[in-house]
């Protein structure tokens, strides 16, 4: 199977393949997807630090890479091991009914789709990856007190720098503690590698994130 997400207002996608392999990924392995007709590839490193067993790889891709021209099948390997290769019959309405998903949800956000396609490489965390970054030992202090959970999706800018210099509430969990601390640990504790344009120069960009707390004594 495979799953394809926008990485929303910029020019990547995220796939992930689900094979019928078990295997362990470790810190700096070679993930590869090679795609036909053309035959382009692109590899990716797995960051997490501590290995992880799983059936699933995932890659980020340049849209260029499925669309030009549009993939009709996509292999995978690990450090050269092949781990198979999948169809895609249905990719060129699945990618048109994506796009314009996106579009609705960017602009609900007040994002600009045509001013993030500048973005040729995204905003990277340095560092831990953004699903560790909202543990229990870090759950907003009055949201804990108030037994408060819920989802919230945060909007926040980092600069030129790599610093984050604004970010706010695009769509509230309910409870303004969870919203606000979840802010406030990304202004505060996490530092990025900014984005880069199309000639590799550092450019501000603006960045989205779906965070779910739950409530756990």
């Amino acid at each position: 199977m495979v799953i394809i997400q926008a990485r929303l207002g910029t020019d990547r996608y995220s796939i992930t393949l689900q094979t019928p392999i078990q295997m362990t990924q470790r810190h700096g392995d070679a993930i590869r997807i090679t795609v036909e007709p053309s035959g382009a590839s692109e590899t990716h490193r797995f960051d997490f630090p501590q290995p992880m067993i799983s059936s699933e790889v995932s890659i980020e891709t340049s849209r260029a890479l499925l669309t030009q021209p549009l993939a009709t099948s996509i292999r995978a390997d690990v450090n050269g091991t092949p781990l198979g290769s999948f169809d895609t019959p249905g990719l060129k309405n699945a990618l048109a009914t994506l796009d314009q998903c996106e579009a609705r949800v960017l602009a609900s956000w007040g994002l600009d789709r045509a001013v993030n396609g500048e973005i040729a490489h995204p905003a990277e965390t340095i560092g831990d990856p953004p699903f560790t970054w909202f543990g229990a030992d870090l759950y907003p202090k009055k949201a804990w007190e108030a037994h408060a959970q819920g989802r919230v999706v945060i909007q926040y800018k980092i600069d030129e720098r790599g610093k984050p210099v604004m970010c706010r509430t695009v769509e509230s969990s309910g409870n303004a503690d969870l919203d606000q601390g979840t802010c406030d640990l990304v202004m505060s504790r996490h530092r990025f590698r900014p984005a880069t344009d199309a000639n590799g120069k550092a450019i501000a960009s603006l960045m989205i994130l779906p965070v779910r707390w739950t409530f756990r004594q």
